[in-house]
């Protein structure tokens, strides 16, 4: 972890396999990190919520989404997105995300430690974010997509 943020704790959200979660807390421990990384597991939806809205950041490094869920309801909750740069993130949440290439790391941490550095673009980005998860209301999505699927030929 940053030494410029001796104090930012990362809570890791979500079940999986345990050979992936005693893999994971054996690279934390490994690294020194148990007392700044914490597997949290599997949050029922009132938990993982709150936690949400105690955290500045959410972390969403996924590989490939259909959507993403996980960022509007962190979007909602008052936090600034840091994930991967997927084109569905630039569709559906605009500029609102900071992002980084595929399977960069370093870019990623590195996003973080400038929101953390940067309370204003900190402030900016959890206000667009909530912007934009007003938007993302289900009757709206629902009609955008029924046009979409409506616009697609038959095979028949």
């Amino acid at each position: 972890m940053n030494k410029s943020f001796p104090s930012a704790r990362l809570g890791v959200i979500g079940g999986g396999p345990n050979e992936f979660r005693e893999e994971l807390a054996r690279k934390i421990s490994d690294e020194g990190l148990t007392d700044k990384i914490e597997l949290l597991g599997y949050q029922p939806g009132n938990q993982a919520f709150r936690l949400l809205k105690a955290a500045p950041i959410f972390l969403f490094p996924s590989h490939e989404e259909g959507f993403g869920m996980a960022i509007a309801e962190a979007m909602a909750c008052s936090c600034a997105v840091v994930a991967y740069d997927l084109p569905v993130y630039r569709e559906c949440f605009k500029n609102t995300l900071l992002t980084a290439p595929l399977h960069d790391l370093d870019g990623i941490s590195n996003l973080v430690i400038t929101l953390l550095s940067h309370p204003n673009l900190l402030t900016d980005r959890i206000k667009k974010g909530i912007e934009i998860s007003k938007s993302l209301d289900w009757s709206l999505t629902t009609k955008r997509e029924w046009s979409i699927i409506q616009s697609i030929p038959s095979s028949t």
